[in-house]
C-alpha cells in the first residue's frame, strides 16, 4: 500500500503578507457586520418596547371605555326602571282617582 503525502507549498513572505492582509480585511468586515447586527438588535428591541407600551395603552383605554359603557348601560336600565315605575304609579293613581 502506498501512502501519498501532501506537501504544502512553501509560503514566502509575500504570500504570508497577503494572507495577513486578507485576514485583516476579513476581521474588519466581521466587526462591521457585528456592529450592524448589534444596531439592528437594539433598534428592534426599542421598537418592541414601544409597541408593547402602545399595546398596554390601548388595552387600558379599552378597559376604560368598557367601564364607561357598563356605567351608561346601568344608568339606562335605572332610567328605564324609574320610568316604568312612574308610569305604573300614574296609571294606578288614575284608576284610584277615577273610582272616587
Amino acid at each position: 500500500m502506498t501512502q501519498m503525502t501532501i506537501k504544502s507549498a512553501p509560503q514566502d513572505k509575500e504570500s504570508r503578507s497577503h494572507t495577513a492582509d486578507l485576514d485583516r480585511v476579513n476581521l474588519v468586515q466581521a466587526l462591521r457586520d457585528f456592529e450592524i447586527a448589534n444596531a439592528r438588535v437594539l433598534d428592534l428591541t426599542q421598537r418592541l418596547i414601544e409597541s408593547e407600551r402602545r399595546r398596554k395603552d390601548v388595552e387600558n383605554e379599552l378597559e376604560h371605555m368598557r367601564l364607561k359603557l357598563a356605567a351608561a348601560e346601568k344608568e339606562t336600565l335605572s332610567y328605564r326602571a324609574a320610568r316604568w315605575a312612574f308610569h305604573r304609579a300614574r296609571n294606578v293613581a288614575k284608576r284610584v282617582l277615577s273610582k272616587r
